[in-house]
């Protein structure tokens, strides 16, 4: 399984971070219009993407991943958000899952 602790005493993750671009959709609400981005890494707890507009951390958002063999639904909250470097018109979210179903997890664990 893809999920294990980290041998550096510094580092606090408990799943493996695996480097991968795809679509991610997330939604204040069910009536909200979407936001949109992509995922830079992402793991069975969390996922860091570039999305098209500002987000306060502490938000929470419903999220739609794209995996290659299936879509996947789960609910999040920003931990962090910053400005993308080289673009003012993208943001960098740091996005912890706070809902997310064991199906959903197994998914994201086979990322690797």
């Amino acid at each position: 399984m893809a999920t294990s602790k980290v041998a550096d005493p510094a580092e606090r993750r408990q799943h493996r971070r695996v480097e991968r671009e795809m679509p991610i959709d997330m939604r204040l609400g069910p009536n909200e219009n979407p936001i949109k981005g992509k995922t830079c890494n992402i793991s069975p707890a969390g996922v860091y993407c570039e999305v098209d507009h500002a987000v306060p951390e502490m938000t929470q958002l419903m999220i739609m991943l794209e995996l290659p063999n299936e879509k996947v639904t789960c609910e999040g909250t920003v931990v962090r958000s910053s400005s993308a470097p080289d673009r003012k018109d993208r943001h960098r979210l740091a996005i912890f899952f706070h809902q997310v179903s064991e199906d959903a997890k197994r998914a994201l664990a086979q990322l690797s």
